[in-house]
């Protein structure tokens, strides 16, 4: 099924609102659609300059999940968290870390989670 322009934008609203709520900020973010293979969406970081491209299939594949405004929310949301967490990703794939580093991105990891949970309680 094709991603309609629609769809698109909804996508993007919810993710910016998920951005918001996991204190991205601090990340500039793209949006793209185009055909994605055995995916509905990707982020890609590029951790310099913190900029990351969140690109949502431009074919859905309704047997898989129908297309929703709820899968549109949830997908916008799984991509956020990836980004939330790609600062860990990028430490775990460096050659060369130190502990102390290590435990200083889990902390800010953990402190980001931390305001996104309790600011939805509020």
């Amino acid at each position: 099924m094709k991603v309609t322009d629609r769809d698109f934008k909804t996508f993007k609203q919810f993710c910016e609102e998920w951005a918001k709520v996991l204190n991205l900020g601090d990340w500039q973010i793209y949006f793209h659609r185009q055909p994605l293979k055995d995916s509905f969406a990707e982020t890609s970081c590029i951790m310099a300059g913190r900029v990351a491209t969140i690109t949502l299939t431009s074919t859905w594949d309704n047997s898989i999940r129908p297309l929703s405004k709820d899968s549109l929310r949830k997908c916008a949301l799984h991509e956020c968290v990836h980004l939330a967490l790609a600062e860990m990703r990028n430490l775990a794939t460096a050659r060369y870390i130190t502990k102390d580093e290590l435990t200083e991105r889990e902390e800010a990891t953990t402190v980001r989670f931390q305001h996104a949970i309790i600011g939805a309680r509020e």
